[in-house]
């Protein structure tokens, strides 16, 4: 096993065990200020935020943006038949995930709104696929039983680069109104 864990210096640890499934955790330096999430009231902070670059499909540029409490980890999924590795939220109280997708060749940090996925036009940037989970069962893990469908919303990019901050308003299926913010770090993992 491989496990790679980020410092807060930017620099980073590695060790070898003798598992054969390699293992990375990833653990960025953290957000700046109060983000979170705000759900029924109360507050759930954010720690890390992944964009997962799938790049060029279609029309569009497609980046899967997760937002945690806690770190990530390896995981598979299968794609068209395929098994890939995916970062996945491991160690998570709350989990906000989002696919994006902007027009064009390459990501524009905007506004986008919530389309479901048979209505992509081309030249509009939008969200789909995007979740909210709570670990209500308290096992440091955000199950797909413990995801709650987003229905509608907005996620907004505010700033420039490097000092750039998400903002989201999303409506989940059982009616709930979540917003939140992640100013700071996002790591970035080409596919």
């Amino acid at each position: 096993m491989m496990l790679l864990t980020g410092c807060s210096d930017g620099g980073m640890e590695e060790s070898l065990a003798n598992d054969q499934r390699d293992v990375v955790t990833v653990v960025n330096d953290g957000p700046e200020g109060d983000s979170g999430l705000v759900i029924n009231s109360i507050q759930y902070p954010l720690d890390a935020a992944l964009g997962d670059i799938w790049g060029i499909d279609g029309e569009h540029y497609r980046i899967d943006f997760t937002l945690t409490d806690g770190n990530f980890t390896i995981g598979s999924v299968t794609v068209d038949g395929q098994v890939l590795q995916q970062v996945v939220p491991a160690e998570a109280g709350v989990v906000f995930h989002a696919r994006m997708f902007s027009a064009g060749t390459s990501f524009d940090y905007s506004s986008y709104a919530y389309l479901d996925t048979e209505n992509n036009p081309a030249g509009v940037g939008y969200f789909n696929d995007a979740f909210v989970g709570l670990d209500t069962n308290g096992n440091g893990r955000v199950e797909t039983s413990e995801q709650i469908e987003v229905l509608d919303g907005i996620i907004d990019f505010v700033g420039a680069l490097p000092d750039i901050e998400l903002r989201l308003n999303v409506t989940l299926n059982d009616g709930q109104t979540v917003t939140g913010h992640y100013t700071g770090l996002f790591d970035f993992t080409p596919r």
